[in-house]
């Protein structure tokens, strides 16, 4: 054991060093399963089980074995899995995944006289000395830690950790229990306050997904099941190439791609969010020459023509661009531009219409191709749909317009935190 320098920040009245141990002075190594998820279930059972694909997507760094969803083992048998059993403290690692996630781990707690195990691709240890509860599952899922494990890996399409290169790396922690029930109370709060304003994010696109259903016409009716104010009579049955158009984006020249960042940016459909919406990320940045006529504005309401999703998740579905400082959006080939032809139908009312289920059902049963899905200006145009009178239009695209700003404001709040977090996983380990 050797002590090591401090982290950052620290909690006040504690100036120890902290201290050091290999992964296998640290832990026992405990057996696991390789039961697949045919084998799991999520109704009943006495066994509950690990799985390292949950790990990956579904637990946070310490997994609670009241409150979340574990799969049972079908069948299983108390007899034959207890040289298994898991207890609070034990830790589970994920020993493969698709990217550098491999050596995820998660910490077990509120086993008490229940049974958990470890399954298929997870490697589980136990202390060899006492900890506080919650300072395992954070500190081993920390920079501090994981980038050990980076040069560790083995694999090129998947990458995986073996339990001989676990051994290889060192595990740090305070000497003091109280300094480490602090840190690991700290990050569960941490988690909680994450979690709460994921599911107030979840509740609230759920909300608008709902009345997206509500508000709009379902096929064969004339009227949606839920109106605003005192409007009344039916709405009337149109095509949208009699209110529309749609310009097809410019076939930019792929040698003045840039990897560097320049003052203009290419969309492409990966600037859609699924369901519908604009996504500043994952620009693809250009050099060349621009013609004017492909150059988007403020505002401009624009749709995606190619998926490359399995559930063409993004195919058809409309974005309206913002205003992004010191960018220029230039209107590339995969994308279409809407232009209004009729000004009885409104921008806003035409990008919730856009985003309902009847209409993206339509574009996706009326798309070519195999692995990557297509759609057109004419299939686009083709789209029979019920409108309203603007007065009606306008009042439902304000709705949404509020359901959508108070979506961003709990994103923003959510990755808020999320940065929050990241910043003193940075500083609170060594």
């Amino acid at each position: 054991m050797e002590k090591q320098k401090c982290p950052e920040l620290r909690f006040e009245g504690f100036d120890d060093g902290w201290q050091q141990k290999a992964l296998n002075e640290m832990f026992i190594p405990l057996p696991n399963n390789t039961l697949s998820r045919a084998d799991l279930n999520y109704d009943n059972g006495d066994i509950k089980n690990i799985h390292y694909g949950d790990i990956l997507v579904k637990y946070t760094a310490v997994l609670d074995y009241k409150k979340d969803k574990i799969p049972f083992i079908t069948d299983g048998k108390i007899s034959d899995f207890k040289s298994q059993f898991l207890q609070n403290g034990d830790v589970i690692f994920a020993d493969t995944a698709e990217d550098e996630s491999a050596g995820k781990a998660i910490e077990i707690s509120g086993v008490d006289d229940n049974y958990i195990v470890s399954g298929l691709h997870t490697m589980a240890y136990r202390p060899r000395i006492k900890l506080s509860p919650y300072y395992l599952g954070h500190y081993l899922n920390s920079n501090a830690y994981h980038h050990q494990l980076l040069s560790l890996m083995q694999g090129i399409k998947v990458l995986s950790v073996s339990r001989t290169n676990l051994a290889k790396t060192i595990v740090k922690y305070p000497a003091s229990e109280k300094e480490q029930a602090q840190i690991g109370e700290f990050f569960q709060n941490l988690d909680q306050s994450i979690a709460l304003h994921e599911k107030k994010l979840a509740q609230t696109q759920n909300f608008k997904k709902a009345m997206l259903e509500k508000m709009f016409p379902k096929q064969g009716s004339k009227r949606p099941e839920i109106r605003l104010n005192s409007f009344r009579g039916d709405w009337y049955s149109s095509k949208l190439t009699d209110y529309i158009s749609i310009k097809h984006g410019y076939a930019f020249n792929g040698e003045f791609f840039s990897d560097k960042e320049t003052d203009y940016c290419l969309l492409t459909p990966g600037n859609f969010m699924i369901g519908g919406g604009f996504k500043a990320e994952k620009f693809i940045y250009y050099k060349g020459g621009v013609p004017k006529n492909y150059i988007l504005k403020e505002n401009d309401l624009i749709v995606t023509m190619t998926d490359l999703s399995k559930e063409s998740d993004t195919l058809g579905l409309p974005a309206l661009l913002p205003s992004i400082e010191g960018k220029i959006l230039l209107h590339n080939q995969r994308l279409g531009l809407i232009t209004f032809e009729n000004l009885e139908l409104e921008k806003e009312f035409l990008f919730y219409l856009l985003q309902t289920k009847s209409y993206h059902k339509y574009i996706v049963l009326s798309a070519t191709g195999t692995t990557v899905k297509h759609t057109s200006p004419s299939k686009i145009l083709g789209f029979t749909c019920k409108i309203p009178e603007p007065t009606e239009q306008k009042k439902i695209g304000g709705f949404f317009k509020k359901i959508d700003e108070k979506i961003n404001l709990h994103q923003q709040q959510l990755q808020t935190l999320k940065n929050l977090k990241q910043a003193f996983l940075e500083k609170m380990f060594v």
